[in-house]
């Protein structure tokens, strides 16, 4: 039944988002704003990374203002849709607490994580991360084909709509940010906390509880 309902909520907010941008297509009002996201330790660069798998799945993108300094207080600036920003905030926040939950109840479970606790934790939030990027990357796809048949009646494409959203992000990074530099975490070897992590991430509802503030969680 929570699978049901939390795949039922996914359409729902991906169905929302993909009309919202075939409106504004239509309507030329499609604006591209940018947020500043600061996430703080503990497992601050973890969260960074979970920040992107939502941002990239709601077609954003997220700019790391990396703080060599003091590596527990990180920065990332996003560039969305008005709409998307606001469903990116939205889900963000609503993850990290289910993830905080999610996680409190696993390390009390877990052999590593009572012998491990911190890379338990690590590893538990990237498998929580990468699932839930991919199972919100599903939902944004199929609700832009289902969406395809009112962009037709508009003489219009999701497929085109998205792409020219895209470009206008494009060039709103290019004008904030002159020389960028693309970064891939490296290749990690991952244990327990990872599976949990993932099967926490599964388990998550999308439909956009309210929760508490960024970089309140995960302790």
């Amino acid at each position: 039944e929570a699978e049901t309902y939390t795949a039922k909520a996914m359409k729902l907010i991906s169905k929302w988002g993909i009309d919202q941008s075939l409106l504004e297509a239509k309507a030329k009002t499609s604006t591209i704003v940018d947020r500043k996201f600061q996430v703080v330790a503990p497992f601050a660069r973890d969260k960074v990374t979970f920040l992107f798998a939502v941002v990239r799945a709601l077609g954003g993108r997220a700019v790391w203002r990396k703080n060599r300094a003091n590596k527990g207080f990180q920065e990332l600036q996003v560039f969305a849709t008005e709409t998307d920003m606001n469903r990116i905030d939205m889900l963000f926040t609503s993850l990290l607490v289910q993830c905080s939950t999610a996680m409190n109840h696993a390390v009390s479970v877990s052999w590593e994580a009572r012998h491990q606790p911190r890379k338990f934790k690590s590893d538990f939030l990237y498998g929580f991360s990468t699932e839930v990027g991919h199972r919100l990357g599903v939902a944004e796809r199929k609700a832009s084909r289902d969406a395809e048949t009112t962009a037709a009646a508009q003489g219009t494409s999701t497929a085109r709509v998205l792409i020219t959203k895209k470009e206008k992000i494009d060039d709103r990074v290019d004008e904030v940010y002159k020389n960028l530099t693309n970064g891939r975490r490296s290749n990690r070897i991952v244990g327990d906390g990872y599976g949990h992590g993932q099967d926490a991430g599964k388990r998550a509802d999308i439909g956009g509880k309210k929760g508490t503030k960024q970089g309140a969680l995960i302790h």
